[in-house]
């Protein structure tokens, strides 16, 4: 009787610290829903606890209807059914889809993939969003449109792989139209995109090859292969 009252006292105050660590903590955690799209409508932070797959095309994963949210994927993925092959340009299927990974307006995500959307990977408002450390794959869209981009990788999307204010330190590879546009691009890599490599007001610290048509376009000027800080002749 004595052992099992010490078992339970044990597990009551486990249950404690762990609701209390869970509150100090803050943040929620996401998890494949019943219903689509998961609607965040409250500020603060949450985090993926597994892999969330939408069951077709015109599915939307995530919905962010609040301000000042951050979601970490947490090495985890958001999967959507389209399929992206070949290069300059890739082919999507199925095509015309209207599903996106994440969609919002003052959102940053970081620390995950979203890939085989119907339409874009993450869809963020331009100047007040921000995307780490993301990949986006295979999407039938854009892989990735938000306001500052850094650390990312878009590969094979049906769209621009990187569409945003200011991108660093990404790569856009095999891409249906350009790789990365933005007014501000500093150390990226532009390969084999169809539409061009970099499009911009800036680019610092670039490289552009084997893309589909012009490979760096910075200031209205078309210049070609690496570009540092002015375009290449």
């Amino acid at each position: 009787m004595k052992h099992s009252l010490r078992v339970a006292v044990g597990f009551a105050a486990l249950a404690c610290c762990a609701g209390r660590a869970r509150a100090i903590d803050g943040v929620k955690l996401l998890g494949q829903p019943r219903t689509f799209p998961i609607v965040i409508s409250k500020p603060g932070s949450y985090r993926l606890k597994k892999n969330i797959t939408v069951p077709d095309a015109n599915t939307t994963a995530i919905s962010v209807q609040a301000d000042y949210v951050t979601i970490d994927l947490n090495g985890y993925s958001i999967q959507g059914p389209v399929v992206c092959t070949g290069f300059l340009p890739p082919s999507c299927s199925p095509s015309g889809g209207t599903g996106q990974g994440i969609v919002g307006n003052v959102v940053t995500v970081r620390n995950g993939s979203v890939h085989g959307m119907g339409d874009r990977g993450i869809g963020l408002a331009l100047e007040v969003s921000r995307v780490e450390n993301v990949t986006a794959q295979g999407n039938g869209g854009t892989g990735i449109s938000a306001g500052t981009v850094t650390g990312s990788v878009a590969f094979g999307n049906g769209g621009e792989g990187i569409s945003a204010t200011t991108v660093s330190n990404s790569t856009a590879d095999g891409n249906g139209q350009y790789g990365i546009v933005a007014s501000t691009v500093s150390n990226c890599t532009a390969i084999s995109n169809f539409g061009g490599g970099i499009y911009g007001a800036t680019a610092i610290g670039c490289t552009a090859s084997s893309n589909g048509t012009v490979q760096m376009s910075v200031n209205g000027i078309t210049g070609h292969n690496i570009c540092n800080s002015s375009p290449c002749p």
